[in-house]
Formats: structure tokens, C-alpha cells, sequence
């Protein structure tokens, strides 16, 4: 991959953002490398926690909207050569560009194993998209954040940032604004976990990376299986996120983890869990 760097140490997947001389911005292959690098992780059972992070000076600075209009000129020159159904032509292979990069960030949501973001210098339209499909987000102290896309004439991928705050006023404003609010605002409304006492790209990459590791060391049946209940839980009544529950607990009392688990406790030791998939 050319802009998405994957490395593996101790079960933890370090995912980097690395297009330094353009801040990050995302180009059409950026994020398709980015839904691969994801779909690849979800492959390999002895990764158990995912950290994504920056390289360089930011996070990243969002779409790369010169990228962005040459694929929308390239599209406008095929409808144009199709003069009965041009408009409609257009129209379609639009939706399809939106789609695959919608794709690409629910790549992140998707994966199996908990993803947390490590967010420095500045976060912006496509970068609060991919934070919210993230897990956990911690930041740097001097971290900026905007929700941009009002900027270029569109609305943003504004599905999750509401859920994750719970304000949905503040959201709105946010959003029709596009004003830029720092990690001390975001930590207050809920959208991170933690803010460093430092600036640097390092000192949220270590919290990441501590809360990766804690997480690695559990049984990967349960940190799994709680994803997916979170995740069903969220967009379903009680009564059935109950019933979802009992399905899985019923493979995770199937999978040994407990009796790991138990047996550790009674010995005063952590569990040495095998990798695994559901």
C-alpha cells in the first residue's frame, strides 16, 4: 500500500495515515487502501485491537478536493458521452463514488476488533468522520476539529457524531457552522476519552496504544462479542438487544475463554486466551 501503513506487535495493529507532504488529505486510492487495510485485519485472528494514527503534522486535513473534483469532472465527460442518458448517467456514478467512500469509513466500524483513534493537529470534515467510526478517540491537548464539509457546499456524514455526543443542538451548530472547536470542547461533549498533557502525535499514539494493550490481553471471544452488542444494541429495543445478547453468550460460553478467565482469576493470573474470530 502506498498511503496505509500496517504493523503488528503483542496483537495490536497500528494503522498509519502516512500521505505527510498533502497533511493526509484523502485521495480516492487513500481510502480505498484504508477499507483493504481494515478488511485485512479482520482476516488475521491474532490481531486484537487496532490503533489508527497520523503520520506527520496532522491527523489528516479530510478529502483531497482536488482529487475529489477530477473524479467528478471524469464522471460529468462519461455522461456527456452518453447524450440520451446523461443527467440520470451522472447521477448514478455519483451515488457509486459517495458509496465506496461511505464504504471505507464503515470499514472502520465494521472490523471486528476495537479500533481507537490516536488524533493530533487537526482533524477536519473526512477526519471527524473517521473518528466517529472509531471505537475510542483520544487526542493530542492541541488538537483542532471541524466538521467542514458545509465549506464546500455538502452536507457531512453526520449519522454517528450525534449519537456519540448525545447533543444534538450542539451537533447542528457544529455542523452548520463548521467551526473549528479544540480536544478540551471534545472531551466535554463526549466525542473523546482523553486528551493529553502534551501536543505531540506521540502522546495521544500512547494512549492509544495503553488502551490498545489492555484490550489485547482479554479474551477476544468477549471483546468481540461486546462490539457487536454495542453495536446491534444501539439501533434496536431493549427486549432485542437482550435476545442478542443471550445468542452470543451462548457461543462465548461454547469458546473455553471463560474457563480461562475464571481459572486465571483463581490463581491470581490473566488468562492466555487463544485467537480467535466469531
Amino acid at each position: 500500500m502506498k498511503y496505509i501503513k500496517i504493523s503488528i506487535s503483542d496483537k495490536v495493529a497500528v494503522v498509519e495515515l502516512d500521505r505527510q507532504t498533502k497533511l493526509n488529505a484523502f485521495t480516492r486510492d487513500m481510502w480505498r487502501e484504508m477499507r483493504d487495510a481494515l478488511t485485512t485485519i479482520n482476516r488475521d485472528a491474532g490481531v486484537r485491537a487496532v490503533v489508527l494514527v497520523g503520520n506527520g503534522r496532522v491527523f489528516t486535513s479530510g478529502v483531497d478536493v482536488k482529487d475529489a473534483m477530477a473524479a467528478m469532472d471524469s464522471i460529468s465527460g462519461k455522461a456527456k458521452a452518453d447524450v440520451d442518458g446523461d443527467a440520470l448517467q451522472k447521477s448514478i456514478q455519483i451515488r457509486a463514488y459517495i458509496e465506496e467512500f461511505q464504504e471505507a469509513i464503515t470499514a472502520i466500524e465494521k472490523c471486528a476488533v476495537p479500533v481507537i483513534a490516536a488524533l493530533h493537529g487537526q482533524v477536519v470534515g473526512l477526519g471527524v468522520d473517521i473518528a466517529c467510526a472509531c471505537d475510542i478517540r483520544y487526542a493530542a491537548r492541541s488538537t483542532r476539529f471541524s466538521v467542514k464539509e458545509v465549506d464546500l457546499g455538502l452536507a457531512g456524514t453526520l449519522q454517528r457524531l450525534p449519537r456519540i455526543t448525545g447533543n444534538d443542538g450542539l451537533v447542528r451548530e457544529l455542523a452548520y457552522t463548521g467551526r473549528v472547536f479544540g480536544a478540551a470542547e471534545a472531551l466535554q461533549m463526549g466525542f473523546l476519552s482523553g486528551v493529553s498533557s502534551a501536543s505531540t502525535r506521540m502522546s495521544a499514539f500512547h494512549m492509544a496504544m495503553y488502551t490498545a494493550t489492555a484490550i489485547a490481553e482479554k479474551s477476544p471471544v468477549a471483546v468481540m462479542s461486546t462490539k457487536k452488542i454495542l453495536a446491534y444494541s444501539r439501533d434496536h429495543s431493549v427486549a432485542e438487544g437482550l435476545a442478542y445478547t443471550a445468542q452470543h453468550n451462548s457461543v462465548a460460553l461454547q469458546s473455553g475463554d471463560v474457563e480461562v478467565a475464571v481459572r486465571g482469576m483463581r490463581e491470581g493470573r490473566k488468562g492466555v486466551y487463544r485467537d480467535s474470530r466469531l
